[in-house]
């Protein structure tokens, strides 16, 4: 294997970071290392990141490899626990589809060129992994246990910090009384609510809360446009339901 083709467990967050230098294409004002450092990571489009990742520049496949890593990895272990619900499942699913998505780029055969595109083809094969480990493993747990809802309700925290609120203004449900305490119980009931959904049920409504359409949740979940909608319905009159009705006494 050649220098200029990157093993995937790059991509693992204690990765060492690669020393930056002047790469060809940068502009003159940005020949200092300053232009890579990861405090700018932000800065750069995913765009951008798969024209580094096709191309001969080591240094800068690295750093696409992280701004990847960084944007995808939290929001592919939430879908995967979504439909696993196992944290380590969810992990290994999570991991192997970044490694299996940077040796597509590198072998050509992921043609995504836009940042949609490149989620619906990074959720596409999220979802078969998470089908075939659902498949191995027979598993029989369909929804989010009672143990697993503080861990969820962690998740939302980190990887969807608004979404507590968007779908509490969506559905009017009233704030608590102390505002001080309102998005922590946001949160948890969400939690709890999403907790009562079916595996297909809570993956299309997360998919369609980060912003992708039904024809976008359909292409990466394989099922049908009609499907997509019919699961979005359910779950929102679920957790319409279960929000409006969660309470100090209720329970899953």
């Amino acid at each position: 294997m050649s220098d200029d083709h990157l093993e995937p467990d790059k991509l693992l967050p204690e990765a060492e970071q690669p020393e930056y230098c002047p790469a060809d294409g940068v502009p003159e004002k940005a020949h200092d290392n300053s232009y890579l450092r990861p405090s700018d990571d932000q800065a750069i489009s995913i765009e951008t990141c798969l024209s580094w990742a096709r191309g001969p520049t080591r240094h800068l496949k690295e750093r696409a490899m992280r701004v990847i890593h960084a944007r995808y990895s939290g929001k592919l272990y939430v879908f995967a626990f979504n439909r696993l619900n196992s944290v380590e499942d969810a992990q290994d699913t999570a991991q192997e589809t970044l490694i299996r998505a940077w040796y597509a780029l590198q072998l050509e055969e992921c043609r995504a060129t836009t940042q949609p595109e490149f989620s619906t083809f990074l959720f596409r094969i999220c979802a078969n992994l998470a089908s075939d480990r659902h498949r191995t493993q027979h598993r029989e747990d369909k929804y989010v246990n009672r143990k697993s809802v503080e861990h969820y309700s962690d998740l939302l925290q980190r990887v969807d910090p608004y979404l507590p609120e968007e779908v509490a203004r969506s559905f009017r449900i009233p704030d608590p009384a102390d505002a001080s305490v309102e998005k922590d119980v946001q949160r948890h009931n969400l939690a709890r609510a999403m907790a009562t959904l079916s595996p297909q049920q809570r993956t299309c409504f997360w998919m369609f809360s980060q912003g992708f359409s039904n024809e976008k949740i359909a292409e990466s979940l394989e099922i049908t446009v009609g499907t997509v909608r019919g699961h979005i319905c359910r779950a929102r009159q679920r957790l319409r339901l279960v929000l409006q009705n969660l309470g100090g006494d209720s329970d899953l």
